[in-house]
């Protein structure tokens, strides 16, 4: 963001109101000299002692901003913030001021006012791609938060006019993949991604981003390939191992899964979901007691983690505990109490307990548009087997053989639930027959035909 241009007119100041020869004149074009192209603590004393010399003043404003943006480098964002404050109170037409005070807004997590200060900075400077590509960033951090679509759109375009402004600029053209990610639209998200690549070979993020789409298309290969790369690059970028583990894990390859989520823990010994992933894969690799060790941990540390519970709730009920899954799945629905896959489960639980089934309390709240919505419908009696399982074959190849396995998974139970034990083996074995390997409800199914007799 900051203007390396900078560099000679900074010095060029300092010749110009320097005398012959003094040792000041001499100090003053070091100081400034170091201010400009150094680095860490040493940059920001030779901005101090730039600032303080009385000769300087003509360079303050371009001294505040370079000590600010070093200071934003080593995380201090409360000194940058006043740094970057007195640039714009001593130059209002920076443009450049403005951009770096928005970046600080941004690390804070204060999105509106880095949205202003972008705002203003092109308003300054029309032609500034890189305030245009701060901008999307920061609308789509908006739309993340507040899950709103115009943040989203709002984004695009401000990536687009980046982009207009700058064809080379890798990062609009990652920061508009990740968004149309957000939106779901993984084709141009992948184009992009690779647009990115192609300007900027080194870019982890823009590796990490082209990674994650192709797992989402089911290239597994390219995405654990664009994952390696990212790595390679950055062995401490820690999503590149959480990702590449989850890709290990669509492809049923749960040691490697395992051990990407053990160098990610490493990285990041605190962080929930990790310990989430690496119990998905012990589970899906049939080490039960492990996976419940790290669903705990999940829940330990994240106690607000719906699908830590919800994976708990998924072993429980494999072990046939079915107590011990009602709470776990009770917890998962008070947190998550929109989402029909959890109330589903929670249904299927209490005809194993006993106990008055919640769903007729939650549907309600359940999206009736999006699947599983028919299954919750023919679990309320208001919708046939046959129409669930021509819901589930209608989704796109994509996104089908998922649904398909649910369908016959849920099938299955409601044949149980009506004492159709035959019908529920048909069903069951077709969902075992078909659900991917690494997919929860696979856990259930085989707990289902290996303690029922009528099943085997």
């Amino acid at each position: 963001m900051f203007s390396r241009h900078f560099i000679p007119l900074l010095i060029g100041f300092a010749l110009h109101n320097s005398g012959p020869d003094s040792a000041a004149d001499q100090t003053e074009i070091e100081s400034a000299r170091a201010c400009l192209q150094g680095s860490g603590e040493a940059q920001i004393s030779a901005c101090d002692r730039l600032i303080k010399l009385e000769t300087a003043a003509p360079m303050l404003s371009i001294a505040f901003e370079t000590r600010g943006r070093a200071y934003f480098a080593l995380g201090d964002m409360e000194h940058a913030l006043l740094d970057f404050n007195d640039a714009i109170r001593m130059e209002p037409q920076s443009a450049t001021a403005y951009c770096n005070r928005g970046d600080v807004y941004f690390k804070m997590k204060q999105i509106d006012l880095a949205i202003a200060d972008y705002q203003k900075a092109i308003k300054l400077d029309p032609k500034f791609a890189c305030a245009y590509a701060k901008l999307g960033d920061a609308y789509a951090n908006k739309g993340e938060f507040d899950h709103a679509t115009e943040s989203y759109d709002e984004a695009i375009a401000s990536y687009n006019e980046a982009i207009r402004l700058n064809p080379k600029l890798a990062g609009a053209f990652a920061g508009r993949g990740n968004v149309y990610l957000d939106k779901d639209d993984v084709d141009h998200a992948l184009a992009d991604f690779d647009q990115a690549v192609r300007l900027e070979p080194k870019s982890v993020y823009a590796l990490h981003g082209r990674g994650y789409a192709h797992r989402l298309m089911g290239d597994y290969d390219g995405a654990i390939a664009d994952f390696s790369e990212a790595l390679r690059l950055d062995p401490k970028f820690v999503y590149a191992y959480i990702n590449r583990g989850v890709a290990h894990q669509n492809k049923s390859e749960f040691v490697s899964a395992v051990a990407d989520a053990n160098s990610a823990i490493k990285l990041e010994p605190t962080n929930a979901g990790i310990y989430l992933n690496r119990g998905l894969a012990k589970e899906f690799k049939h080490d039960f007691s492990a996976a419940m060790t790290d669903f705990e941990k999940t829940v330990e540390l994240d106690p607000k983690s719906a699908a830590g519970y919800y994976s708990q709730a998924i072993l429980f009920m494999r072990a046939k505990n079915f107590q011990k899954a009602e709470s776990a799945i009770g917890r998962a629905v008070e947190l998550l109490p929109h989402d029909a896959e959890t109330a589903l489960l929670a249904s299927i639980v209490a005809q194993y307990t006993g106990k008055a089934d919640p769903l007729s309390e939650t549907a309600e709240t359940l999206d009736p548009g999006a699947w599983p919505a028919p299954v919750v419908a023919m679990f309320l009696g208001k919708a046939s087997p046959e129409a669930v399982a021509t819901a589930a074959s209608a989704y796109s190849p994509r996104g089908s053989q998922g649904k398909v396995c649910q369908a016959n998974f849920y099938l299955g139970e409601f044949a149980l639930r009506n004492g159709r034990a035959d019908e529920a083996r048909r069903f069951l074995s077709l969902a075992l027959a078909i659900c991917p390997k690494d997919y929860d409800i696979r856990t259930v199914v085989e707990g289902e035909i290996e303690s029922f007799p009528a099943l085997k």
